[in-house]
């Protein structure tokens, strides 16, 4: 695990309520070889918490595997899943930026939390310098990814999806060394940034 991911998955664990007993994990596959051979955030949840963690993911094989290995793992999609439980909390780590359809999901999860529940967000941050040197040099970035959304755009999209869910805050992760560390430290943390963590509520009355 790299620093990185460890500072997401930390931001992530920091907003999970000591009281929850059922977590959602949407995009639980390991989706390389390579963070095969690592943990990933369903592993970090499912060690550093006390509840029963679930997870989907649209990868048959890499769920077949994990489900193999023991873990409580379904084929869902993040846009139309369905499920019997009212999730206490939904992590969706590094997802809506692969969607087709970020209202549609945001719609889902809502009509799978229980009232009172949290979903929480990471995504990568579209202001980041990591990015921008990417179009300086005319770099690609990951070919999967469907959009760009940053806190603002989070904002909006939760506004007009007209439900129950409450934008309770959202922080820019640390980077973790050149020249965006040096912003940072300056305090340019838009700029400096590679992501943001967001924390949604649902609120007394269920949308």
């Amino acid at each position: 695990m790299g620093k990185s991911e460890k500072i997401r998955y930390d931001a992530v664990l920091q907003r999970i309520p000591e009281t929850t007993e059922t977590i959602l994990d949407i995009g639980c596959a390991r989706h390389s070889e390579e963070k095969r051979e690592s943990a990933n955030l369903h592993e970090y949840l499912i060690t550093n918490t006390q509840c029963h963690i679930q997870g989907i993911d649209v990868l048959e094989e890499e769920v077949e595997k994990m489900r193999d290995e023991g873990y409580d793992v379904q084929v869902g999609d993040a846009e139309t899943f369905e499920s019997e439980t009212e999730f206490d909390v939904i992590v969706a780590g590094e997802v809506i930026e692969h969607l087709k359809n970020i209202g549609k999901f945001i719609r889902t999860a809502e009509s799978n939390l229980a009232v009172g529940g949290k979903l929480i967000l990471t995504t990568p941050n579209p202001d980041g310098f990591a990015y921008f040197r990417k179009a300086l040099f005319n770099q690609p970035n990951n070919p999967t990814h469907t959009c760009w959304v940053d806190p603002q755009n989070l904002e909006q999209l939760i506004s007009i999806t007209e439900t129950g869910l409450q934008l309770n805050e959202w922080i820019y992760l640390p980077p973790v060394g050149g020249i965006s560390m040096v912003l940072w430290k300056t305090g340019f943390s838009r700029a400096a940034s590679p992501g943001y963590v967001a924390e949604l509520s649902l609120d007394s009355t269920g949308g």
